[in-house]
């Protein structure tokens, strides 16, 4: 039996860059496009959220956020899908 996740929280701090974990965003996009993707980063620039939602994100999250706000934008998307 296969299982698909029902949100995907991906961390774009990549060891070799920041574009990697961009690259994957696109492929999660194409491949699942029925899985929300957040975007968890601690780089908050306008100019990556906004290129991070071309690519598919349906939520930027900054990892400066408190653990229960991440949980309830986790809990948002999951009730939006």
């Amino acid at each position: 039996v296969k299982y698909s996740p029902d949100v995907i929280l991906l961390d774009l701090s990549f060891a070799d860059s920041q574009e990697n974990g961009l690259k994957l965003l696109a492929e999660l996009n194409q491949s699942k496009p029925d899985i929300p993707v957040l975007v968890f980063t601690s780089c908050n620039q306008l100019s990556k959220r906004v290129e991070a939602a071309s690519l598919g994100a349906c939520g930027f999250l900054s990892k400066t956020m408190f653990a229960s706000e991440v949980i309830s934008v986790v809990k948002t998307a999951l009730n939006q899908n």
